[in-house]
């Protein structure tokens, strides 16, 4: 086991996520100790403890020894303040009710996170999310689509048992979502990637996941964005196989091209490629 260490502020390494954990540029408040285990969280339930712990984040990683120190310094979600405190940069607006954030020692890798004033079952969904990854995942590779469309992996990480949320917090959260950081266009590239980049066989495989899958949030462009590396990626996946409401197909040609508009419904009226 590492034992706890501090580097000085000016001493920079190049945060790497394939280098040893100790090359990591630690301020003077970050601390790293590796652990090969979870201490059960006392305000957790014996019961859904032992049904997340297959999602969650490999003890053993270098990822969850970084969260763990984050997470053990202070209450990070108390607030949104408490969160940009601890290194935390959002990625959505404070008032939505589900936090996308990055920090600056897990590269590679985005969280998700409700604070402990929201009203939200925070396990619930971090499961269908990374239930939906594996589903998605597994048709990609099945179909061979793995050149132009991507899914994230996505872990569950359980918040450290203390520091508890501070007095008068009313839904006390005890997970986040890790999730890989898949490098999509902002929302006008995205847009254009949409008008310029689609092609006749991505626009089948898209329609076989979208159909076979019944993926009903998937239809919208910020929700399968295109990625700096030219792929789709399914990034909404909480969704997945949802027999709740129809699967709004039509929806996906309002982001194309005339050209492709005209291909994409040729698939509708088809019921998908010949």
């Amino acid at each position: 086991m590492l034992k706890f260490f501090i580097i000085p502020i000016f001493f920079i390494f190049t945060l790497n996520a394939t280098q040893p954990i100790n090359q990591y540029h630690l301020t003077k408040n970050l601390s790293l100790e590796v652990s090969n285990e979870y201490a059960q969280n006392p305000y957790v339930s014996e019961e859904l403890w032992n049904s997340l712990s297959p999602y969650f984040i490999p003890a053993e990683s270098e990822e969850k020894a970084i969260l763990d120190s984050i997470f053990s310094q202070r209450r990070v979600l108390s607030s949104i303040k408490s969160m940009v405190k601890s290194g935390f940069i959002l990625l959505t607006h404070p008032k939505d009710k589900i936090i996308v954030a990055k920090h600056p020692y897990l590269k590679g890798y985005l969280i998700k996170a409700y604070t402990d004033n929201m009203n939200f079952p925070d396990f619930y969904w971090w499961k269908k999310r990374i239930d939906g990854v594996r589903v998605i995942e597994q048709k990609i590779i099945e179909y061979g689509y793995q050149k132009i469309m991507k899914v994230p992996k996505k872990w569950i990480y359980p918040l450290p048992a203390e520091p508890s949320p501070l007095k008068g917090a009313k839904y006390r959260k005890n997970f986040i979502l890790i999730v890989q950081d898949m490098e999509i266009l902002d929302k006008k590239h995205n847009f254009k990637a949409y008008k310029t980049k689609m092609t006749p066989h991505i626009l089948d495989a898209f329609y076989i996941m979208l159909t076979n899958l019944m993926l009903i949030d998937s239809i919208y462009a910020d929700n399968t964005p295109f990625c700096k590396d030219g792929k789709l990626a399914f990034i909404d996946t909480e969704h997945s196989l949802d027999t709740t409401r129809p699967v709004a197909i039509t929806t996906v040609a309002k982001y194309l091209s005339p050209k492709m508009y005209s291909y994409w419904e040729q698939l509708i009226v088809n019921g998908g490629p010949r």
